[in-house]
């Protein structure tokens, strides 16, 4: 899974603190990808959109909720 977002610091804390998930490459601070077990990588994000963005509305395209 590929998501985009808007503050690195707080990917970071959700994908390695509550998933649980370890940082297992970076882009500098613009992408970084988390994966178990040292598996390439399981979820992406990045902030290539910008750091500005809106929160979704349910009216947006894309995911509004996932299950793990």
């Amino acid at each position: 899974m590929h998501f985009y977002g808007n503050d690195m610091a707080k990917a970071d804390k959700f994908f390695k603190e509550i998933m649980n998930f370890e940082l297992v490459a970076q882009l500098s601070q613009k992408a970084h990808f988390y994966a178990i077990n040292k598996y390439h990588h399981h979820v992406g994000l990045n902030t290539w959109k910008g750091t500005e963005l809106p929160l979704r509305i349910k009216e947006m395209l894309g995911f509004f909720e996932w299950d793990i």
